[in-house]
C-alpha cells in the first residue's frame, strides 16, 4: 500500500517527524512519502492563511493519483483542500481531524480540541459542523502558543496543553481529547498518562483511517463529491 502524505505549507520543518509519527502507527508494509507544497504560508493559523494553501495541496493530491498512490492524507487539522480534491480523485482523501474525530466518538461520550491561538477556534467549530461531529465536541480550548513556538520549550508547551486540557475534561466534561494541529507531535503519550483520558494525535488517526479504506476497497462517494462539470476553464 501506498500513502501520499501531502503537508501544505512550504517548508519541510516538520517532515522528518511527521513520517516518524506515521511510520509509528502504519503498517510495516505500507510505503509513506511526505510532500509539501511548493506555495503557501508558513503556518495555517486562520482562514486567510488557510486559503494560500488550497489549490497546491489539490495538486499535490491530483499528482499522487497519477503516481500510483492508493490514498492521500492531507496532514492538517484545517482540512485545507479535502473535499475540492474528492470531486477530481477517485482515490480515498482523508483529512486528519476528520479522521480524529470520528475516532474520539468511538471512544468518547464527549470531546474537546486543545488548539495553538485564538485565531483557530471558528475554523475548528465550523469544520465540526461540517464533519457533523459538533453534538459531541464539548469545546475548543486554548492553549496560547503559535504553531511556530510549540517545539522551543517543549515542557512549556506540555505544560500548557495540560493545563487546557484538565480544564476541557473538568468544566467542560470532556472524556476524549484531540490534539489541534497537526504539527503537536511527540507528547501525546505524556498526556494521555497525565490526564487519565485517552488523547488522540490527528495525523495517527488520519494514516490508520486511510489504511483501513484501502483494505476495504472504499474511498469516497462520487455522488456525494460530484466530478467536475465539463466545459469550465480554469485560468491557472
Amino acid at each position: 500500500m501506498k500513502i501520499k502524505v501531502v503537508l501544505p505549507v512550504p517548508h519541510n520543518k516538520w517532515n522528518a517527524n511527521i513520517e516518524k509519527s506515521a511510520r509509528k502507527v502504519a503498517d510495516k508494509d505500507t510505503y509513506i512519502e511526505v510532500v509539501n507544497t511548493e506555495k503557501g504560508a508558513e503556518t495555517l493559523e486562520g482562514f486567510y492563511y488557510g486559503s494560500f494553501a488550497e489549490v497546491d495541496t489539490i495538486k499535490k493530491i491530483m499528482e499522487a493519483e497519477k503516481q500510483g498512490f492508493d490514498a492521500v492524507v492531507v496532514w492538517c487539522t484545517a482540512n485545507v483542500g479535502v473535499e475540492a480534491a474528492r470531486e477530481v480523485v477517485s482515490i480515498p482523501v482523508v483529512g486528519i481531524m476528520e479522521a480524529a474525530h470520528l475516532l474520539a466518538m468511538l471512544i468518547g461520550r464527549r470531546f474537546s480540541e486543545l488548539v495553538s491561538v485564538e485565531h483557530v477556534v471558528v475554523r475548528h467549530w465550523r469544520n465540526a459542523r461540517n464533519f457533523g461531529t459538533d453534538s459531541k465536541l464539548a469545546s475548543v480550548r486554548v492553549i496560547g502558543l503559535p504553531i511556530k513556538e510549540l517545539h522551543i520549550d517543549i515542557e512549556n508547551t506540555f505544560k500548557k496543553m495540560y493545563q487546557a486540557g484538565k480544564k476541557a475534561i473538568e468544566e467542560d466534561k470532556a472524556d476524549v481529547l484531540v490534539l489541534g494541529c497537526g504539527a503537536m507531535l511527540g507528547i501525546t503519550d505524556r498526556l494521555r498518562k497525565a490526564l487519565g483520558v485517552p488523547v488522540l494525535e490527528p495525523g495517527e488517526a488520519g494514516i490508520k483511517v486511510a489504511e483501513m479504506l484501502v483494505k476495504l476497497g472504499l474511498s469516497h462517494s462520487k455522488k456525494g463529491y460530484l466530478p467536475l462539470i465539463e466545459g469550465v476553464e480554469i485560468t491557472d
